[in-house]
């Protein structure tokens, strides 16, 4: 496969979506493209090669109201597992963020459609990997290098300092989804009530390594609902990968820490989570007594920074 054949796999794939909204009423839409660039295959589960690459394309769909954006959402989802890609994950009413991602056949490629919490509606078609030619890259440049700038402006939540190249780029966007993915884990558990939607974002250390923490918190319809949510999510995580314990205050060395600890027990329950047992991966639940609110905080670190 060549960047020929890349590109017209990813018009047919977005050619396809915007077919499948039109004709509903009120709704008019065209794609913008909000990035187009290619990446070198440096990390891939067979372990990677600078010769290849993959092209990530988003775009923005214009000529959506946004309140039929969630609708447009099921009609592209449709189109494309009727069209016979494969479903990595069917859109969930329940969130705020309704997005749908697949996997087209038989080329591969990874497909996204999401409607944000404000109504925009984006979607993103990555490419497999394929050969890298003179043809494939000329004018064009290729991210991925450990010493290439990171391209354009650099989200505020990405830390401050900003990162200074392309691979520092990478690994805070990657520490930003993995605690993303964990919150969803965690709101997969709870029913009955509705999160706030604050953003994961990167904290960077004196010691120059970067942690990605998200802070949010669900509200339930009362008090007794937020009790029984806490104690389901407690056992499913005991199954899963997390290792979930309750707060000890008598892990503080210091008089005046512990006896801090031991007034938030008082009014609240804590429980501490380690993805496998690990030390860069933590999540906290803590439970006010007669409150109707449950806050989550997830933290991952990125410990290799520090190696």
């Amino acid at each position: 496969m060549d960047k020929r054949q890349v590109q017209e796999i990813t018009d047919r794939l977005l050619g396809d979506a915007v077919r499948a909204m039109e004709g509903s009423e009120g709704v008019e839409p065209g794609l913008e493209v909000v990035k187009a660039k290619m990446y070198r295959c440096d990390d891939e589960p067979d372990g990677g090669s600078d010769e290849r690459v993959k092209l990530t394309t988003v775009v923005d769909v214009t000529g959506v109201p946004l309140d039929r954006s969630r609708e447009m959402v099921r009609k592209v989802f449709e189109a494309w597992r009727d069209s016979g890609h494969t479903v990595d994950a069917a859109p969930r009413p329940e969130r705020d963020i309704l997005a749908a991602n697949l996997r087209s056949n038989p080329d591969g490629f990874f497909m996204e459609v999401a409607s944000s919490t404000g109504g925009y509606l984006s979607m993103v078609v990555t490419s497999t990997c394929f050969r890298e030619t003179a043809e494939a890259t000329e004018g064009e440049s290729v991210e991925g290098e450990r010493g290439a700038a990171p391209p354009g402006p650099v989200r505020e939540e990405l830390g401050d300092p900003p990162p200074r190249t392309a691979a520092e780029l990478r690994s805070r966007e990657r520490l930003i989804a993995r605690v993303g993915e964990v919150s969803s884990q965690v709101l997969d558990h709870f029913s009955g009530g509705y999160a706030s939607g604050e953003p994961p974002e990167i904290v960077v250390l004196e010691s120059g390594a970067c942690m990605a923490v998200h802070q949010w918190r669900y509200t339930c319809a009362d008090p007794a609902t937020a009790d029984r949510a806490v104690e389901a999510l407690r056992g499913q995580l005991d199954a899963e990968t997390w290792q979930v314990t309750g707060f000890d205050p008598e892990r503080y060395e210091n008089e005046e820490d512990r006896r801090e600890a031991e007034r938030a027990l008082a009014d609240a329950d804590h429980l501490e989570g380690r993805y496998l047992g690990r030390r860069d991966a933590g999540l906290g639940i803590v439970r006010r007594h007669g409150d109707a609110t449950v806050d989550v905080s997830v933290m991952w670190r990125d410990s290799a920074a520090e190696a």
